[in-house]
């Protein structure tokens, strides 16, 4: 019996003919490198630089490119364009982009291609083929120019990155931008300028970037706006003074401790309260997420604009503000295992609600989003309540499982990752979606 061996050599590549289908293939990304214009390898924030790569696809042609640059997980600039034939080399000039919470080090950037059949293929350059960045110096002042064509000075509080306007907005337009150069009383694109972009404040680099919408104010006019140069946020301050005195507030004792009590505290958002009388820090006796902007013995309230309680505890001097719980649209959270977020961290938590220890009033932050910072323990049982009743408790699930886990009975305990600290809970009400996050 004879055998025959019968041999076929195959090519690398299968060459495609006309009436072939197409194949299902994705694009090759080679060689993609973001540089100086001069080939440097460090530039800082808003110079040129220089982005290469080649592209190739064996069995369908190339369609389209995007290049994004992110920052703080939001994307700040990017680039786009068409490709056409089996292969291509990307080339071209741009800014590199300035962003929130931008440190001196690497940008996040990736470059996507497609091809005609919708396959894509992504890369995200590492820190070698990337260049490194520095944040641009920060000035001494700011300029928030209107639609009108007013112009308000932002002055740069000591050595932070944040700036206040120095004069009141009362005739502030309906939409601005922030420019550190004037040419005169206009903008000087040379120089950084923050306007808006997907609901996001971004450097915008000509004339045609979208301005900043004004704040709502309530119908209160804005005492003064503040912006921060390093996470790009935008906040502002009515012209609304409250004052809680300590010789107005009724000594109280509940579940054992004492407390000064106040009612009706008619609170309006983004006022300035004054604490008269404490004789303490307002850092050691606010929660971080209902005060900020703290100035000696004034802070700003960032809740909502409703009447509220404020409970003093006279032994460790925190001031807990609720609000009175069977009213629209709020959420509080008690359960054990939990307790107010700063040192030294004491779980307080009693599940009923009833002493001002027990349970924490959220902060709106959107139509369906509440918001609150806690000092969690490793035990922890949190549930979340629309109103002082078992049926409205709010039925929720884990965005972050491994560190918030929601059981069947309703309870979110801790997920397999946790460490006892300061969280952030974020809770949507409408869709039920909790995410537990550290708090910075």
């Amino acid at each position: 019996m004879v055998f025959t061996l019968l041999f076929w050599q195959c090519e690398d590549k299968v060459d495609k003919f006309d009436n072939w289908p197409e194949w299902p293939s994705r694009p090759v990304i080679e060689h993609a490198q973001l540089r100086g214009l001069h080939d440097e390898t460090a530039v800082a924030a808003g110079d040129k630089v220089r982005f290469t790569a080649h592209v190739n696809d064996d069995y369908n042609d190339l369609i389209s490119y995007q290049l994004e640059f992110k920052s703080g997980g939001i994307v700040i600039d990017g680039e786009s364009g068409t490709l056409s034939g089996s292969q291509a080399d990307i080339d071209f000039e741009t800014i590199l982009p300035f962003g929130p919470y931008y440190e001196d080090g690497y940008t996040e950037v990736t470059l996507k291609v497609t091809n005609a059949v919708n396959g894509i293929a992504e890369v995200r350059l590492s820190d070698e083929k990337n260049v490194r960045v520095t944040r641009p110096q920060t000035p001494a002042q700011l300029h928030l120019v209107d639609n009108t064509g007013a112009v308000y000075t932002l002055q740069r509080i000591g050595n932070t990155y944040v700036f206040q306007t120095s004069d009141e907005l009362e005739s502030l337009g309906s939409s601005f931008k922030i420019a550190e150069k004037l040419n005169g009383s206009q903008i000087d694109y040379t120089g950084l300028v923050w306007g808006m972009a997907d609901e996001h404040i971004v450097i915008i680099n000509d004339a045609s970037g979208a301005s900043i919408p004004a704040p709502e104010t309530g119908g209160y006019n804005i005492k003064h706006m503040r912006f921060d140069m390093y996470s790009f946020k935008l906040t502002k301050t009515v012209d609304v003074l409250v004052e809680i005195k300590k010789s107005d507030m009724e000594l109280v004792t509940k579940g054992g401790i004492d407390y000064l009590t106040k009612d009706n505290i008619p609170l309006v958002q983004d006022c300035e309260v004054k604490f008269t009388g404490f004789d303490r820090d307002l850092a050691a006796m606010l929660r971080p997420d209902l005060f900020t902007d703290l100035s000696g013995d004034v802070a700003r309230f960032v809740g909502d604009t409703r009447n509220w309680r404020a409970f003093y505890q006279v032994e460790n001097g925190f001031m807990y503000v609720h609000t009175f719980n069977n009213e629209e649209n709020l959420l509080w959270v008690t359960g054990t295992g939990g307790g107010f977020p700063l040192p030294p961290y004491t779980a307080t938590l009693d599940w009923f609600g009833t002493e001002p220890h027990g349970y924490f009033s959220c902060v709106r932050t959107g139509d369906d989003t509440y918001e609150i910072v806690m000092y969690l323990a490793a035990d922890f049982t949190l549930q979340a309540y629309r109103m002082v009743a078992w049926g409205s408790v709010v039925n929720w699930h884990s965005a972050t499982p491994d560190l918030l886990t929601i059981r069947s009975n309703n309870d979110g305990v801790a997920g397999s990752d946790f460490t006892p600290g300061v969280y952030h809970l974020r809770v949507n009400v409408s869709t039920g979606e909790a995410a537990l996050t550290p708090y910075h």
